[in-house]
């Protein structure tokens, strides 16, 4: 009897070990990876970028609506300004006040110059009459004396024509910053983009830095996941990730781009409680470049996505093969091992190695 009731806390304590074994070998195996890879679901970003009117202005339209995909150089808003009008339009009228001036002086140097020759060939004829004797030393000196202050007068057109030069250059330095300020106006999409907002509408007045419409650049997408302490710890700025979006289940490649240096409590959106409680890592993915240019507008914000990060550096499971199309030059799954369009299965869900990883949205 002694015996029978030492054995059974034994059996009871047997089986909770066997128990918590069995949970924590079923919570580190739920995703199906490989040791060092470790995944995360979340919402991809597309970076917003809030384009701003240089100078102040009354917007006078919006060439732009919500949703619209525009490319770099297109008009988004047109701001009307008497200010930069009047000063282009006097920036132009001194110009041409200067250039007239530059004329007129450039017309007294021809005639300086003629004078110069006349009283040239006068001091010539003066220096034969006398030596004849025809005329006195004074009237000589007189005609030499006039020569000199035409020279004279000649090089203070010179230097006056030197200043209008000058005058000219800057003249032509304030018209191009008036016709600069008064393009300005006219604000231009600085990149191939998605608009998001309108956030100036005609009538409205904006000061100078004001935003006017909020841009999506298709080239910078990210995609933001958590990891506790014992995970963020291996993984290194550069390490290999892919992205796998839910539904379709296309494997994208991505690098690890941003590693949070302080943690911090998960989303409100995370589903319950105990996960909001975990302070946890933020770590950025980042797809390449070249990939977002390749399939440009077609990563949305927003999009629901499973992260995986490898800090193993082993070859990724087959699983998490690069779909067709999405394979960058420096991104290989394995050597010679050909692309696969891979949907569904485990790269397609949302389970994490310890099956508690939390949910990211895009903030735009």
């Amino acid at each position: 009897m002694k015996i029978f009731k030492l054995a059974l806390p034994l059996t009871i304590l047997a089986g909770l070990v066997a128990g918590v074994v069995y949970l924590n070998g079923h919570e580190e195996n739920a995703s199906g990876m490989p040791p060092g890879i470790y995944s995360c679901n979340g919402r991809l970003e597309v970076k917003r970028v809030d384009v701003a009117s240089l100078y102040a202005g009354r917007v006078e339209s919006v060439a732009v609506d919500r949703g619209r995909s525009v490319l770099t150089g297109d008009t988004l808003v047109t701001l009307s300004s008497t200010v930069t009008e009047s000063q282009l339009k006097s920036a132009s009228v001194r110009r041409d006040m200067v250039l007239e001036n530059l004329r007129k002086t450039d017309a007294r140097i021809t005639q300086i110059d003629e004078e110069i020759r006349l009283a040239s060939i006068e001091l010539k004829d003066a220096e034969h009459l006398f030596k004849d004797r025809l005329i006195s030393a004074t009237e000589l000196e007189r005609r030499k004396t006039a020569l000199a202050v035409k020279k004279s007068a000649r090089e203070i057109i010179l230097r006056e024509k030197q200043e209008a030069v000058l005058e000219i250059d800057r003249a032509d330095a304030q018209l191009a910053e008036a016709a600069s300020r008064n393009s300005d106006m006219t604000v231009k999409a600085p990149f191939d983009g998605i608009v998001e907002y309108r956030l100036a509408e005609p009538g409205n007045v904006v000061g100078a830095g004001g935003r006017v419409i909020s841009l999506l650049n298709p080239d910078d997408v990210t995609l933001d996941v958590f990891l506790p302490t014992n995970r963020v710890a291996s993984v290194k700025v550069g390490d290999d990730a892919r992205i796998v979006l839910d539904g379709t289940g296309t494997v994208i490649p991505a690098k690890v781009d941003f590693i949070a240096g302080d943690a911090q409590f998960t989303p409100k959106y995370v589903e319950t409680g105990e996960e909001r409680a975990k302070l946890l890592f933020r770590v950025t993915l980042r797809i390449p470049e070249e990939i977002t240019k390749k399939h440009r507008f077609g990563f949305r914000g927003g999009m629901p996505a499973v992260g995986y990060v490898n800090c193993s550096g082993e070859v990724w499971p087959q699983s998490l093969t690069v779909s067709r199309g999405f394979s960058a030059d420096s991104d290989t799954n394995a050597p010679g091992k050909d692309e696969n369009v891979k949907t569904g299965g485990s790269a397609g869900t949302e389970s994490s190695s310890d099956g508690k990883e939390p949910d990211n949205s895009m903030k735009s």
